[in-house]
């Protein structure tokens, strides 16, 4: 009696201590799946923060490309703009150029004024507005900054200033010639070499390149070249002056 009552304490006892012996690995799975649940929210965290780095990291790349390009380009267009002469370069260049023809036409007298003498000089004279022309077909299809570019580079002129650069070249040339018609011995001497070295198709031909490239510019034109008219006809040039509307 007295054994089985010792036996039953010492399985009560026994059963007593089953579940605290059981419950200490549950509490340390716990702990492990809280530290593994830790550790995967670090690598999320720690791999979003990657890709958000990569992709800022290519943004910046791609800014800095975008802006080396663009400056590129822009330092490119700016070579060639300045590389480009405008309409009013040429027609300035051209006027320098006529300089030295123009003067041998207004020293001509009754003795010198003769056909071996004119020739070559309104020879030279149809050779620079050729170069002229040539320039100025050459500003097609540029930007009208381009075009209208002043003299100097640092501005945009008015169509107005285009009209009065021409209108100069245009009544240079006919008050020198109109002063050797009026002192050659022979009046048919200057006209057969107007004729012979095509100096009206020359004008037309830089008065159309003109035309080609600046809109408005026959209306601001006309009224400075009205004075010529009468010059123009009296040189056989009325081709040029049909083409101003003029003659």
């Amino acid at each position: 009696m007295r054994t089985s009552a010792i036996l039953s304490v010492v399985a009560a006892a026994a059963f007593s201590l089953v579940p605290f012996a059981s419950a200490a690995p549950l509490v340390d799975a716990e702990a492990a799946a809280v530290a593994d649940a830790k550790v995967l929210r670090r690598e999320v965290v720690d791999a979003k923060a990657g890709v958000a780095a990569d992709v800022h990291a290519r943004d910046l790349v791609g800014a800095a490309a975008g802006t080396a390009v663009g400056t590129a380009a822009g330092a490119a267009a700016g070579a060639i703009a300045r590389d480009t002469k405008g309409c009013a370069s040429i027609l300035v260049e051209l006027k320098v150029n006529l300089g030295a023809s123009l003067c041998d036409l207004n020293h001509l007298t009754s003795q010198n004024a003769t056909t071996e003498t004119i020739t070559p000089i309104l020879k030279d004279v149809v050779s620079v507005i050729g170069d002229a022309v040539t320039d100025l077909k050459a500003l097609v299809g540029q930007p009208i900054s381009v075009i209208l570019c002043s003299a100097d580079g640092t501005a945009q002129v008015a169509v107005s200033v285009i009209a009065g650069l021409l209108a100069d070249v245009l009544c240079a040339l006919c008050t020198a010639l109109a002063l050797v018609l009026s002192v050659v011995g022979d009046k048919k001497c200057l006209l057969d070499v107007i004729v012979s070295v095509t100096l009206g198709g020359c004008l037309c031909e830089l008065i159309k390149a003109v035309l080609a490239i600046v809109d408005g510019l026959l209306a601001e034109l006309v009224p400075l070249v009205l004075s010529i008219a009468s010059i123009l006809v009296s040189l056989g040039l009325n081709v040029v002056g049909n083409l101003l509307t003029i003659c």
